[in-house]
């Protein structure tokens, strides 16, 4: 024979669970944020390599840009 739980019992066990899922959901909700924040300052500090390289083979001496698409002897 299986007593069932006491419902005052099962109201205070569902209200534990409860809090610690809130507190997980804001804590998972925190490293969201601070994940966004360091892909947005990935992004830009990529984005700004990106456009100094553009520049430097764009502004690259055209004979020297010949030189590096040249092989080296030993190929």
């Amino acid at each position: 024979m299986s007593v069932e739980p006491d419902p005052l019992q099962r109201i205070v066990h569902l209200e534990e669970v409860f809090s610690h899922q809130e507190q997980l959901f804001q804590h998972l909700n925190q490293v969201i944020l601070e994940l966004r924040g360091e892909l947005q300052e990935l992004k830009q500090k990529y984005n700004e390599q990106t456009s100094q390289v553009q520049w430097l083979v764009e502004n690259l001496p055209s004979e020297r840009r010949a030189l590096e698409d040249e092989q080296p002897p030993h190929y």
